[in-house]
């Protein structure tokens, strides 16, 4: 398999003394012990939180996992068309592998690939009506162009490899088990689905939506909130390959005991309801309903009012300057929501001339891709063969 081949070339062992190999084991057990104390001393915590308990073994296996450096991560993030949203336009890929390069993974900033591929039937649906368009400002390099099918390839290749169904269980040894991260990864998965890609049972999954709502509650936290409430610094968000890096950060953030014990992570802020209350949310969300509904037909059966109830006491010059009057009022509304949207779009149009577009790549096969991505030597030759062809 050619991305086994590749891979490993990259991930051949450093140069390493003895005296480094021992304390990499060591720091091992002090990762792990620091879990244990961790988990220990937030037992109470935790116990008060229904939403971090109820599911404690899997967070505490991801948490111990990630943080001892024993698990690869890898992030998607799917954009669609806003018009037609079953229309995948680009896909983001965040692989962490802790391992890479023949360390310990213990190295100050780790090592992240960052992909980014826009499917060349959908290069000119544009979004920017309802989603920001910032298909052209991938902060990772060079965006990616491949037709669906080999995209739906190039990812399965993907899936294959790093979820144990393609890779050689030997030289997996140093990784206990690998993890699907996203933030709201359920439509994400829907999406992959539809592309064709097909994922391994009982995969392990890291949502960091899902993730943030045992401190927030039900009420979902968008990825730019959940961004700024642990201080990742970010851009040009709704740029798949963006969404997938950053989702990565925000879920290493996420399993990190010093972070969730400093921010307060295991504390539920929005007290888990009882059935009783959740009764009555309802019944009081209902209400409200029912009366914007009739606030709605009054506001309706009131429409003759104003101009038209007037007619029938003012005289006719009387009439027709109160229609002025409010027909000035509306052209200076519209004014004012035409001048807030021409700064709005100024204000964008700098910040977007700031960053550097993305280059573009045209790639016809899903085997030039995981060379792009993995081992850019090779596929610079077969460029350089087809030029000298050509």
């Amino acid at each position: 398999m050619l991305l086994n081949q590749v891979y490993s070339k990259i991930n051949e062992p450093i140069p390493s003394s003895p005296f480094l190999q021992q304390n990499e084991v060591k720091i091992t057990d002090i990762l792990n012990d620091i879990v244990t104390s961790y988990l220990k001393g937030q037992e109470k915590v935790w116990k008060s939180n229904p939403r971090l308990y109820n599911n404690r073994k899997p967070y505490e296996m991801m948490i111990r996992n990630v943080f001892t450096r024993k698990s690869i991560l890898m992030s998607f993030d799917v954009e669609a068309w806003e018009k037609d949203t079953n229309i995948v336009t680009e896909i983001g890929v965040a692989i962490y592998d802790p391992k890479l390069g023949g360390g310990m993974g213990f190295g100050i900033v780790p090592t992240i690939f960052q992909i980014h591929t826009r499917i060349r039937e959908s290069l000119e649906l544009k979004n920017g009506e309802y989603v920001p368009d910032h298909v052209d400002n991938f902060n990772g390099g060079v965006t990616l162009v491949l037709g669906q099918d080999e995209t739906g390839i190039f990812l399965q290749s993907l899936i294959d490899f790093f979820f144990g169904t393609d890779q050689p269980q030997k030289e997996m040894q140093y990784i206990s088990r690998s993890y699907l991260v996203g933030h709201g990864l359920k439509g994400d998965i829907k999406w992959l689905t539809m592309l064709g890609v097909k994922l391994p049972e009982n995969i392990l999954t890291i949502d960091t939506s899902e993730l943030m709502k045992v401190t927030h509650g039900q009420s979902p936290v968008g990825l730019a909130r959940a961004l700024n409430y642990l201080d990742i610094p970010h851009n040009f968000l709704h740029n798949a390959g963006n969404d997938a890096y950053y989702t990565l950060l925000l879920a290493l953030k996420l399993c990190d005991p010093y972070v969730r014990m400093k921010m307060n992570l295991d504390v539920c802020l929005v007290k888990e309801m009882t059935e009783e209350e959740k009764r009555q949310n309802k019944r009081m969300k209902e209400k409200k309903k029912l009366e914007r509904q009739r606030a709605r037909l009054e506001e309706e059966a009131n429409s003759l009012t104003g101009i038209d109830i007037l007619a029938l006491f003012m005289d006719e010059s009387t009439i027709e300057e109160k229609r002025k009057l409010e027909s000035e009022k509306m052209a200076a509304r519209e004014a004012e929501i035409r001048e807030r949207m021409r700064l709005k779009s100024e204000k964008l149009k700098k910040k977007i001339a700031t960053c550097n577009d993305a280059e573009l790549k045209e790639l016809r096969t899903a085997t030039q891709a995981i060379q792009f991505v993995f081992d850019k030597e090779a596929l610079q030759e077969i460029d350089a063969n087809e030029s000298d062809v050509a």
